[in-house]
């Protein structure tokens, strides 16, 4: 083989190799779901410290006034946080 199509069919080999790891990832990644969105950040604070004393994975987007968990436990997290988020209003 010519050194350009052994360049070549290198390139192909990486390109693959690069898009299954990144199927793989995409895949393996939760989806996660609003839980609560414009919070103080003192509600916020409250809220994470009880998803952590659940050992429930958990992201905090906009500058911390929302907070994001697994899809599947969405429900289940609003029920239990409830009383917390309820406290401020």
């Amino acid at each position: 083989m010519s050194p350009g199509r052994l360049v070549s069919l290198g390139g192909v080999i990486l390109f693959l190799i690069s898009f299954f790891v990144y199927l793989a990832t995409q895949f393996s990644s939760k989806e996660y779901a609003v839980l609560y969105t414009d919070l103080e950040l003192e509600d916020a604070k409250q809220i994470v410290m009880q998803l952590e004393s659940s050992n429930v994975q958990y992201k905090l987007t906009k500058n911390g006034t929302e907070i994001l968990v697994p899809a599947d436990v969405v429900n289940k997290m609003r029920v239990e946080t409830a009383e917390l988020a309820l406290a401020s209003k």
